[in-house]
């Protein structure tokens, strides 16, 4: 059992090390501020509006006229600003109509940026099921880590009081930030 636990505990880490790195970084750097538009090109452009009430087609035919970038994924979906957007989170492009003016935006993040989105599960669902994965494997290796270490042997009062001490940290802080 201690060997088939040490193979799990290897290759699980060592599989999703790529996501515990992603994760660890860009949760860091958001706590200090560094969001997902960090990096980013933002463009914004204004035209009168038009009779036309298909936003998606104004929008559209704008990029196009002006040799603007149009997004892959042209499938409209409702922008944080409440207009209306298509792209995905590394590239998209909003409409508004403002009174008798259309907002258009275009936003190009980086690569940082589109991982906190990623992060954030903002993106398509298949990064969410690595992400669930992920979260399943961290229960593993916590899993294997005891059954290597055969619960600390010979230190396992060691190990249940800073267990201990970090789960009252947890719930002390946790609290606290309420």
């Amino acid at each position: 059992m201690k060997k088939i636990g040490h193979k799990l505990h290897i290759y699980i880490s060592v599989f999703f090390l790529p996501v515990a790195i992603m994760y660890a970084l860009t949760g860091a750097l958001y706590i200090f501020g560094i969001e997902e538009n960090s990096g980013a090109t933002i463009n914004k452009y204004t035209i009168e509006s038009t009779n036309n009430t298909n936003e998606i087609e104004v929008l559209i035919n704008y990029l196009s006229e002006n040799n603007i970038k149009i997004p892959k994924n042209t499938t409209p979906k409702e922008a944080k600003n409440g207009g209306i957007q298509i792209g995905g989170i590394y590239y998209s492009a909003s409409i508004k109509k403002v009174n008798d003016i259309y907002e258009i935006t275009t936003i190009q993040r980086s690569i940082y940026g589109t991982l906190v989105l990623l992060h954030k599960s903002k993106g398509e669902f298949y990064f969410d099921i690595m992400a669930i994965a992920f979260s399943i494997a961290l229960i593993v290796l916590y899993v294997t880590g005891f059954i290597i270490t055969s619960f600390c042997k010979n230190k396992r009062k060691e190990a249940i009081i800073i267990f201990s001490a970090g789960l009252i940290t947890s719930i002390i802080l946790a609290v606290l930030s309420v």
